[in-house]
């Protein structure tokens, strides 16, 4: 079948317009990806920055409920010692002594425990401020690729919005209503490409060449070639219904 048009010209532009608006669009959902994924490692630093200082407080909490334990064995010393310069019997002498050396055994394990926490303290420390360094750094990187995405968007969004008014533009010069009812009806159908050159290829086997569809590659016909070869005429491709026209042929 084929549709010959006055408009012949402007239905191709539209679609020259609208395959590089599609580009841009393509360019716009991979810098949105990029943003994303930028947004997501920022946050995931973040976290693990918040994990950090958690752990620095956990370690905190535990030196003290340690010190706590500490004060509570030494009064307890301090009370079975008074106790124990009171007693006047051996027995009950002997018994508070070897409480007092139990007390102290745990009071010297209570004590090492103290020691290699603040050990831990201070090497948790050292990390959240070598960390915290780097999270600065990685805050103004983060922000600069931010605003150079962002940018870039927002050039390309107006870049977008000039090719939708010269489409409009276009579209309101088109007379050949038919035409255009297709061309919309494809584009809406057809992954945004209704227009389609017709390419002459030359086949592997036997050297001879050939007409092809550009879109979905299927070989064309000796009557769609002579179609394709009047003045402002397109040929719909009969596997993907695209409209083809050869290019460079009495456009």
């Amino acid at each position: 079948m084929e549709f010959f048009s006055s408009d012949f010209k402007n239905i191709i532009y539209l679609q020259e317009i609208e395959s590089i608006i599609k580009t841009e669009e393509d360019k716009i959902k991979q810098i949105e990806e990029k943003i994303n994924l930028i947004n997501l490692k920022n946050e995931e630093t973040k976290q693990k920055f918040q994990l950090l200082k958690k752990d620095f407080q956990y370690l905190n909490s535990e030196k003290n409920t340690l010190e706590n334990d500490l004060k509570d064995i030494e009064t307890k010393i301090k009370k079975i010692q008074t106790e124990l310069n009171q007693t006047k019997k051996v027995e009950h002498y002997n018994n508070l002594n070897t409480e007092i050396n139990k007390l102290k055994i745990k009071k010297d394990e209570i004590e090492n425990a103290i020691i290699a926490k603040l050990d831990e303290i201070e090497k948790k420390k050292l990390e959240i401020e070598n960390f915290s360094k780097e999270l600065e750094k990685e805050n103004k990187n983060y922000e600069n690729e931010f605003k150079k995405l962002t940018l870039e968007k927002e050039k390309i969004g107006q870049y977008i919005a000039q090719l939708i008014t010269q489409q409009e533009n276009i579209r309101k010069s088109i007379s050949d209503k038919r035409i255009l009812t297709k061309f919309d009806l494809l584009i809406k159908n057809k992954e945004r490409i209704a227009v389609s050159k017709a390419k002459i290829i030359k086949r592997d086997d036997n050297q001879q060449y050939i007409y092809i569809c550009s879109a979905c590659h299927m070989k064309l016909n000796s009557g769609d070639i002579s179609s394709l070869k009047k003045i402002n005429t397109f040929v719909v491709c009969q596997n993907c219904s695209r409209l083809l026209y050869l290019e460079g042929e009495r456009l």
